[in-house]
């Protein structure tokens, strides 16, 4: 019997084999016809995949960009016969830090993606926000023309956000969404349209513009407006700004109320992108959330943002050149802060303090703050420290501070808060910085940077323990990240390895690999902003055809 059961089962193995053959072969014939049909079949797909009802899992509320998109740039393309990846262009990172400056310096206009952009006629010096017809104040006599040129998506950005924080986080998508920064008074602006013989809004004029939030505190102020649409769509970039007037405990239920109004999420961050899937699915499986209302969609995008050390070669070279080995040579440090009296710059001091032989010099440059009413004062900079009792004060231009940042090499970044990271990666630099999140999402591994212990780090899960852990509670999620506790002697033990035990090829190594994703998240941005154009317009086309359709029915029904 045994033998006979063994022969059935091998029978039905070859069986199976056999028949999985003839169903491949049958599959590669049926392939070759089904390509012709693609291009037919790929918007209905699509369709049909956003719209079927499917058991809830974390694939529903992914986001899936549209088969046809907008034509991508050259150097987004990947060429098979290269063996070097492509980098960004010069000339588009040099866009984004006009784009950052403009947004500063004229922080309550409406800024259009196109000032300074390449092929628009920019050339050197740095073209001047203050003189530019491309940027729209609240008294223009164009104000009414330019508000009505709906582009794809609109972005929120109150004039009280635009500090050197918000605007490094709204240029990205303002470039490659080829979008519009908008203040708080463009939507609430009354003008008289005469071929109308009425007045007009930005709610009248763009209706059905996708209006994106960098903060979910902007979103529910503007979508709690009377005049809100109801059918206007509502994207938000995840993890939000942090607010000056942001409450220190978020209220309850704010995750919850702001994705019951959103339609994408645009996560920066993959920890990000599996804590909104996750908070979503259990509100699905709760019964909680009717989605067949509105489902909101998740995508990862990384992050954009300006390069310092690009900008200050353009402006003073007139071309961008490579890091020079002999920087790496000579250890000094650069960290970067808006409050010399936060806990982490407290920390980064007492450490030179306390090793002040071992370490060398560091400087600490102070940002200027978004409340700050001279607008073109720029940052200052605390001298060689450590040096005298009083480290010195020296005042500087933008294009000083970039040509600064450009040349520094060495970092020390405990926090992802006031650029200190951003900075480093841009530039190059042999970064160090805290093993905890955000922060070892950007410096993942060895190679790319010298992570310092924390608590967070260093806390494990129960044993069998295989469920969902988030590092802030629900409210929180949306918000950025607290800042990750640390011990001032292993921030201190971090930035001494840098110096004692690595060698000149190494800390080459490290700034050349930190470079390249520096490259390859800016290109990955770039294309998920063009899939959400994509994404933008296809809703547009589908609701217009929603539309049609019913006004149809009504006149034949």
């Amino acid at each position: 019997m045994e033998k006979a059961s063994s022969i059935t089962q091998l029978f039905t193995v070859e069986s199976n084999a056999t028949r999985w053959l003839q169903s491949l072969v049958a599959l590669l014939l049926t392939a070759g016809a089904c390509s012709v049909l693609w291009e037919l079949t790929a918007m209905h797909t699509y369709r049909s995949f956003l719209e079927a009802p499917r058991e809830p899992n974390a694939e529903i509320f992914t986001f899936v960009a549209p088969p046809l998109v907008f034509d991508t740039p050259s150097w987004l393309e990947t060429d098979e016969d290269e063996d070097l990846p492509t980098d960004v262009p010069s000339d588009e990172l040099l866009h984004l830090s006009y784009l950052q400056d403009a947004c500063q310096v004229e922080n309550n206009t409406i800024l259009p993606w196109t000032f300074g952009a390449p092929g628009n006629g920019v050339g050197l010096p740095n073209p001047d926000p203050r003189y530019s017809t491309k940027l729209v104040h609240r008294h223009d006599p164009r104000l009414l023309e330019q508000l009505r040129q709906c582009p794809e998506v609109d972005i929120y950005l109150p004039s009280s956000a635009r500090g050197s924080s918000g605007c490094a986080n709204a240029v990205g998508p303002l470039k490659f969404l080829q979008a519009r920064l908008l203040p708080h008074w463009a939507f609430e602006v009354k003008l008289f349209d005469a071929a109308l013989q009425r007045k007009v809004g930005y709610f009248d004029l763009c209706p059905r513009t996708p209006v994106l939030f960098l903060a979910p505190e902007h979103l529910l102020k503007l979508t709690n407006l009377p005049s809100w649409p109801v059918n206007k769509p509502v994207y938000l970039m995840a993890p939000g700004l942090n607010l000056k007037d942001s409450p220190q405990n978020p209220p309850a239920n704010l995750t919850r109320s702001v994705l019951g109004r959103t339609d994408v999420v645009l996560c920066r961050t993959e920890r990000c992108d599996q804590d909104i899937k996750h908070f979503l699915l259990q509100l699905a499986l709760k019964g909680n959330v009717d989605f067949t209302v509105k489902r909101p969609r998740v995508m990862y995008t990384g992050q954009a943002t300006a390069d310092p050390a690009n900008f200050a070669r353009r402006m003073i070279d007139g071309e961008a050149m490579p890091p020079n080995p002999a920087d790496f040579a000579y250890v000094r440090f650069t960290h970067s802060t808006r409050d010399v009296s936060s806990t982490t710059t407290q920390e980064v001091l007492k450490c030179w303090n306390k090793h002040a032989k071992e370490l060398g010099p560091l400087d600490v440059y102070v940002l200027k703050k978004s409340d700050d009413k001279k607008p073109h004062a720029g940052w200052r900079v605390y001298g060689q420290f450590p040096g005298g009792k009083k480290p010195k004060r020296s005042e500087l231009s933008p294009l000083q501070f970039a040509k600064a940042i450009g040349q520094a090499s060495f970092f020390v970044c405990p926090t992802a808060n006031d650029e200190c990271l951003e900075y480093a990666r841009a530039s190059g630099g042999v970064i160090v910085t805290a093993d905890a999140y955000p922060m070892n999402e950007l410096i993942s591994s060895p190679a790319q940077g010298v992570l310092f212990p924390t608590q967070q780090s260093l806390w494990t899960p129960p044993v069998n323990d295989t469920t969902y852990h988030s590092l802030v509670p629900a409210d929180a999620l949306l918000l950025p990240p607290p800042s990750a506790a640390f011990a001032g002697s292993d921030l201190c033990s971090a930035a001494m390895k840098v110096k004692a035990s690595t060698t000149l090829t190494q800390r080459m190594a490290m700034s050349e690999t930190i470079r390249r994703q520096f490259h390859e998240d800016t290109k990955l941005f770039a294309l998920r902003m063009s899939e959400l154009r994509a994404f933008t317009e296809y809703e547009r086309e589908l609701q217009q055809q929603k539309e049609q359709e019913l006004k149809q029915k009504l006149r034949h029904g």
